[in-house]
């Protein structure tokens, strides 16, 4: 299932939305800012949630610039 999904750091508040094709729940994401916020407050203060299922590809990349 694809889906559009947010990670939120825990300890700030900030977070990013993503998309991804496979529903993996160890995912969070893959930006360079969010890599570098990983590495700096660790994967623990993170949280992952899924936003919104879509049915195809071009549903996908709508939903995510929405």
């Amino acid at each position: 299932t694809m889906i559009i999904y947010k990670t939120t750091n825990t300890l700030n508040g900030k977070f990013y939305i993503g998309k991804s094709k496979y529903d993996d729940p160890d995912y969070i994401g893959s930006g360079s800012i969010l890599k570098k916020a990983i590495k700096k407050y660790g994967k623990e203060n993170f949280v992952k949630e899924v936003i919104e299922h879509c049915e195809d590809e071009t549903q996908l990349n709508i939903r995510e610039i929405y």
